[in-house]
Order: structure tokens, then C-alpha cells, then sequence
């Protein structure tokens, strides 16, 4: 008896983003100023997070996101790229990419603020524009 079984299929739909993260003493209260160390730039986006995730655990994964034409989109597909994900419903579009400003104080708190960019932009995609064989989970 054959107790492998194949990889599951999944495809995400969801945002790609940039994640720039400031490392703080403190939350800086409203107004205020204060010193941070870094910045620290990561591929982000809570579904490219997903994807990435569940392709390090074997699954197939298909991605459908936008980035945008800006010198940030290569970084916010770095993860995705590295973890093999396809990236065929990727679209590409004029304008910024998306990005996440976050602030972590030594405590671990954090306060983040998105700007969706190019992410937006999967408004216009519609689910019967994706013709995949159909995956064993959608997430979005």
C-alpha cells in the first residue's frame, strides 16, 4: 500500500506587499518623534505570507496578486519567488506596490500602517478569469 499521497494544490488570492519595519525603544505616542534602528526591508502581504507558508510544507502553490511597476515590487516577490511559487495570475501594473510601515517596540508591540498600492488593483480580477485545476484550498 502507497501511504504517500499527492501534494495538495493551493491557490491564494491576496495581497503581496513590502514590509519596512522600524525597531523601537517605545511606541511612539501620537505626535512624537523618537529614534528607531533599522529599517529592516521583508517581502510581506498577508497572503504572499500564506502562499510562502504553505509552500514550504509541500503544497503547489498558485499565487494571484498585483504588484506595481516600482523599484519595490522584486522585493516583495522575493519570498514567493525563492519558495517556487507560480506566479502566472500575477499582475503588474503602473504605480506603487503595496507596503507596510511597522513599528516594534522591545516589548514585541506593534503598530502597523498599509499602504495597498498596486494591491487594489485585484478588485478587478474575478474568479472565473483563473482557470486552474481545482485546488484543494482557496485562501484569500
Amino acid at each position: 500500500m502507497n501511504t504517500q499521497t499527492a501534494p495538495k494544490r493551493v491557490l491564494v488570492i491576496g495581497s503581496i506587499n513590502v514590509d519596512v519595519t522600524i525597531r523601537t525603544q517605545r511606541i511612539p505616542t501620537s505626535g512624537e518623534t523618537i529614534h528607531g534602528r533599522g529599517p529592516e526591508i521583508f517581502p510581506g502581504g498577508k497572503g504572499a505570507n500564506q502562499a510562502v507558508a504553505a509552500a514550504k510544507l509541500g503544497a503547489i502553490v498558485t499565487m494571484a496578486g498585483a504588484v506595481g511597476d516600482d523599484p519595490y515590487a522584486d522585493a516583495a516577490l522575493q519570498g514567493l519567488t525563492t519558495s517556487g511559487v507560480d506566479l502566472h495570475y500575477l499582475l503588474k501594473v503602473p504605480g506603487p506596490s503595496g507596503m507596510a510601515f511597522i513599528t516594534v517596540d522591545d516589548d514585541g508591540n506593534n503598530m502597523i500602517v498599509v499602504t495597498p498600492g498596486a494591491n487594489a488593483a485585484m478588485n478587478a480580477m474575478r474568479m472565473d478569469q483563473l482557470s486552474l485545476d481545482p485546488p484543494t484550498l482557496i485562501c484569500r
